[in-house]
């Protein structure tokens, strides 16, 4: 199903997918991912893996 359709996720996504497995974000980013080929930006990828969160995922 994936095929060439693309989206981008952003930080505030990815971050409260992860944080609150059971919210709605977290719902979006597993649909985003049965559908589509997920996208993220170097910076999005910087944001999500700094010292901050990595004690949280």
């Amino acid at each position: 199903m994936k095929e060439n359709n693309k989206i981008v996720i952003d930080t505030n996504l990815l971050i409260s997918a992860v944080l609150f497995p059971n919210s709605l974000p977290a719902k979006a980013v597993d649909e985003a991912m049965y559908y589509w080929q997920i996208v993220v930006s170097e910076s999005t990828l910087n944001e999500f893996f700094r010292s901050d969160f990595k004690k949280e995922i």
